[in-house]
């Protein structure tokens, strides 16, 4: 320890450390919630960044399957592009009073839980298993 080390200590009881941390932390936060212009250009891109690997992933999980068999493609593509509009027809139709849904109560519960992670996963499991994450990721750099 040097001298301009122990007169800190001395004067300020041996909490010179967590001053500075403690300043140190300030900043961050201070940047974090007022940045500058050099972060906000980092951030900027940092968002875009995000976009564009959530645009690619949507564009890679819309694509048409190609395994070469054009048969099975065929199939898994139009079943692809089937589920949705089949599940919105059904709901909207029922809702409309076109045709009669059974209540849920009617419903076993093993196929209620199967349906709720089909539905899940159709309509909003890309976005909560990807999406969020990436988000959170982000904004926590």
């Amino acid at each position: 320890m040097g001298f301009g080390s122990k007169l800190k200590e001395f004067f300020l009881g041996g909490t010179s450390e967590a001053i500075g941390k403690t300043a140190e932390g300030v900043a961050n936060i201070v940047e974090k919630w007022h940045p500058g212009e050099v972060k906000k250009q980092e951030m900027e891109l940092e968002i875009n960044r995000f976009l564009q690997d959530s645009y690619e992933s949507a564009r890679k999980h819309d694509s048409p399957m190609d395994s070469g068999m054009p048969l099975l493609d065929a199939l898994v593509n139009g079943v692809n592009r089937l589920i949705r509009p089949w599940v919105t027809i059904t709901v909207i139709g029922s809702l409309f009073g076109y045709w009669e849904l059974p209540p849920p109560q009617s419903i076993d519960p093993a196929y209620w839980t199967i349906t709720q992670i089909i539905l899940g996963f159709w309509f909003g499991g890309r976005f909560l298993v990807k999406d969020i994450p990436q988000a959170v990721k982000g904004l926590l750099k």
